[in-house]
């Protein structure tokens, strides 16, 4: 895109990047969703486990259970955070995209 930019290669461009950020954005959530659920469900494992098959289970292999669900939902949910604070700072910032939105109207 050299000398002036094409109205509609902009406007296809600004069009692939809202896909891909909302595609990335539903993506995070499912992740925060399955981590929930899975550390969810481990806990309510954990609450129902009687004597016997907690000493099937070693101390560590708990720990590494539920440090795994909670790495997880953390990850899924600081990834969500992060996203929802660039797209905050790109809808603020006044010359993100004024400009480009002004060259596809005229």
């Amino acid at each position: 895109m050299k000398g002036n930019p094409d109205p509609q290669e902009l406007q296809a461009l600004i069009e692939a990047a809202a896909a891909a950020q909302t595609a990335l954005a539903e993506m995070h959530e499912r992740h925060a969703n399955t981590a929930l659920h899975f550390s969810t469900r481990v806990v309510a494992q954990l609450q129902t486990i009687d004597a016997a098959q907690m000493a099937k289970l070693s101390p560590t292999e708990l720990a590494r259970w539920a440090d795994l669900a909670i790495q997880i939902e953390r990850q899924a949910r600081d990834d969500l955070r992060r996203l929802a604070d660039d797209r905050v700072a790109q809808l603020t910032d006044p010359d993100d995209l004024t400009p480009l939105l002004k060259s596809l109207d005229g």
